[in-house]
């Protein structure tokens, strides 16, 4: 035992090695939240009735709410070079020297923001947060004596919000109110330009919710009775996930997902725990939950950049098709993100969770804290189908006439290589699509927790009421730090 507990506290310890932030990526993975009530509940039945409660029925329910933290960390991820707030300029400071394309972060143009006297400056700043609550409602049921079943189901609402600001230095003399990309009209400020009718994915219009089932658990498992003492208890089992959550559209950057995305998924994991020895009126124990699930592929939406344009260069604004780009005018090209948004292969793969704790146990009420660590693997992410817009092309910044630039970027203009005689061998395709840009990396976070009970042992209906609180943290922003708090009540019989 020893020997596994120093294991664990070794990968805890690698767990809280630093790790390079990220930037750009059009996705984030919120991990659901996780409570552990029903792992404290079984401390309680071991500790206190030597395993009478754990071969009755039980129900439980469970209430939460909690809210992420470190949001400027969080707006680096979205943002470009590992920057939360950044500069937007309609003209390069030198149309064709370095100086000005070092000057700003993004060229409105791309998005459709064209003023009169074409100096429009602002700068933009992302906080994003997501605010989350609910219930979860469980039942567990024991049969052949060691055997048992259990049903999880959380009702969830989730809130997120870019809390996008922005403040204008220029306004560029007003907006032109003329047509633009796909004929809309132009937008005054950035923040009326995430929010157009025309872009059709990767907006950013205020807080956005979703509420659901997320996701159905069925666990069954095993009590092994050598191991079912007064002293000691251990139990495993397996497990599948029933994806009932919703699945990303790419309609909003950050949009609230409830469950894991519409995966479905396979599980096992085993709950153990030891008798520390007396301590005052009670009893001292330490328990242990070791957590891993693989979660499947499924086909959803995601955004991608491309290899050779750099971060965002999913909003450069393009010509859809040859026939289009030789029309000519900017009525004639549209977002970027319009075209580089598709259906995608994601696999999310492998995550586990480890925990340990100390609790107090004793005749009436108990209480504890613990650690716990999260690790999960990166997704993979693939085209769903074979790259459609085989056509496509970047346009050039000014989007005059029929002028593209096939190596731009969201935030430099560079000089045209190409405009008329070659335009057929510079099209966008599958191969210059970066399918990391759209994949959440592999990440680590860590969970300090506490809870604090009242247990009552009636022989027919023992009950037990509980609360706890959380705060989950990461060394890098691929892991949303936040708080959570719960209470629960649950009855056997």
């Amino acid at each position: 035992m020893n020997r596994s507990l120093s294991l664990l506290f070794l990968l805890c310890g690698a767990g809280a090695m630093r790790a390079n932030d990220v930037s750009g990526i059009s996705y984030f993975n919120v991990r659901p939240v996780q409570s552990h009530p029903m792992q404290q509940n079984l401390l309680v039945d071991q500790a206190t009735d030597t395993g009478r409660v754990l071969r009755m029925k039980g129900i439980q329910a469970t209430a939460f709410f909690g809210q992420s933290t470190a949001a400027e960390e969080l707006g680096k991820y979205f943002g470009i070079g590992g920057k939360s707030e950044m500069t937007v300029k309609e003209t390069e400071i030198a149309a064709d020297g370095p100086t000005g394309e070092l000057t700003q972060d993004i060229l409105s143009l791309n998005f459709n923001l064209n003023t009169n006297a074409g100096g429009f400056h602002s700068t933009i700043k992302f906080r994003p947060q997501q605010t989350f609550g609910g219930v979860g409602l469980s039942a567990r049921m024991h049969f052949r004596d060691c055997y048992w079943l259990m049903v999880e189901a959380p009702i969830v609402h989730v809130k997120n919000n870019m809390h996008l600001t922005e403040t204008i230095i220029n306004n560029g003399g007003g907006v032109t109110g003329g047509a633009g990309l796909n004929n809309f009209t132009s937008a005054t400020t950035m923040k009326d330009a995430f929010k157009q009718a025309g872009m059709l994915y990767g907006k950013i219009d205020g807080a956005q919710t979703a509420t659901g089932l997320a996701d159905l658990t069925i666990k069954f498992g095993y009590d092994n009775p050598f191991l079912n003492r007064k002293d000691l208890f251990m139990n495993m089992f397996v497990g599948v996930v029933l994806p009932t959550g919703n699945k990303p559209k790419a309609v909003y950057m950050f949009e609230p997902i409830y469950g894991n995305g519409g995966h479905a998924a396979f599980m096992m994991g085993s709950h153990g725990e030891v008798d520390l020895g007396k301590f005052k009126q009670g009893k001292l124990w330490l328990s242990w939950n070791a957590h891993t699930q693989y979660l499947f592929e499924n086909t959803q939406k995601r955004s991608f950049d491309l290899k050779h344009n750099g971060p965002w260069s999913r909003y450069l604004s393009m010509f859809e098709t040859q026939a289009k780009r030789t029309a000519a005018g900017v009525t004639n090209a549209t977002w970027g993100i319009n075209l580089l948004t598709q259906d995608a292969k994601v696999t999310p793969g492998y995550s586990g969770t480890f925990d340990t704790m100390i609790s107090y146990m004793g005749s009436k009420y108990y209480g504890g804290a613990g650690y716990s660590t999260f690790v999960r693997q990166a997704e993979k992410v693939e085209l769903a189908k074979a790259w459609q817009y085989t056509e496509s092309c970047i346009t050039a910044y000014d989007q005059a006439g029929d002028d593209i630039n096939r190596f731009r970027t969201i935030g430099t203009t560079f000089i045209d290589l190409e405009e008329n005689d070659l335009a057929t061998l510079l099209p966008i395709g599958e191969i210059d699509i970066n399918l990391n840009s759209a994949a959440h990396p592999s990440s680590v976070s860590h969970m300090v927790h506490a809870n604090f009970g009242y247990h009552n042992q009636a022989r027919s209906y023992p009950f037990i009421v509980e609360s706890g609180a959380s705060y989950e943290f990461s060394r890098q922003n691929t892991a949303m730090s936040r708080w959570a708090v719960w209470a629960n009540v649950r009855i056997s019989f």
